[in-house]
């Protein structure tokens, strides 16, 4: 999430960050303002650029196909409208897949006993669209799960972020075969790896969560007693 400050919005690049009912995290932290205020004042990438960008702006022109991957957590409750207009302004024929699940469904599909049901899902619809995705269009997908089930199912195809498609027009015309390969990419991790980063990552939420809990009960203490 970064900060824009003349809009006084708050960005999400990835599409569960920019639900308002996690960020105002009402279990949790009921009544604070701060968070709140936090919440309305959140917008996807696709909303801040289709609703706030500056009068005049338009995005760089990519004018070809696409395959685009919705991630769960967006399609359920979020308005995927302002993607899909982002996608029109920037010359994309959006191919909206409504195949459902990737099958990683956060963390699911990396844990154990889980993958063969993981990759059962994403056979379903994903997968065959992106295989069946022509060279020179784009393989879109904004969730990072949907990305890395797209990446490590020997489809022969990467999905990139919508921003970075946009990011390689600034440049001139993508590639025309295969355009995602242009886009920087770390290298490759093994499965263990990812095990390890979806463990570490669900320790460092329940961790995050602990520490929201005490501070919020450190500062009812506070001020309980002056």
């Amino acid at each position: 999430m970064f900060t824009a400050a003349r809009t006084d919005a708050a960005l999400t690049l990835f599409p569960a960050g920019s639900d308002p009912d996690e960020l105002g995290a009402a279990h949790l932290l009921a009544g604070d303002q701060d968070i709140t205020r936090l919440a309305a004042q959140t917008r996807t990438f696709a909303e801040h650029l289709v609703n706030d960008a500056p009068g005049g702006w338009r995005p760089p022109m990519l004018s070809r196909a696409a395959t685009v991957q919705t991630h769960c957590h967006q399609h359920a409750v979020l308005d995927t409208d302002p993607d899909r207009e982002l996608m029109r302004r920037a010359g994309l024929e959006a191919n909206v897949l409504d195949g459902g699940c990737c099958g990683l469904a956060g963390n699911f599909g990396f844990e154990q006993g889980h993958y063969d049901l993981s990759r059962t899902i994403a056979e379903q619809g994903v997968l065959p669209a992106v295989c069946g995705t022509e060279p020179g269009a784009f393989v879109l997908a904004d969730g990072f799960s949907c990305r890395a089930r797209i990446g490590q199912a020997d489809t022969g195809r990467q999905a990139v972020h919508l921003a970075e498609a946009l990011a390689l027009a600034l440049d001139g015309p993508p590639p025309a075969d295969r355009p995602e390969r242009a886009v920087p990419r770390p290298g490759h991790r093994p499965a263990s790896g990812l095990l390890l980063t979806a463990g570490l990552a669900r320790l460092a939420a329940g961790t995050a969560g602990a520490g929201a809990l005490a501070a919020r009960h450190r500062h009812r203490i506070r001020k309980g007693s002056t």
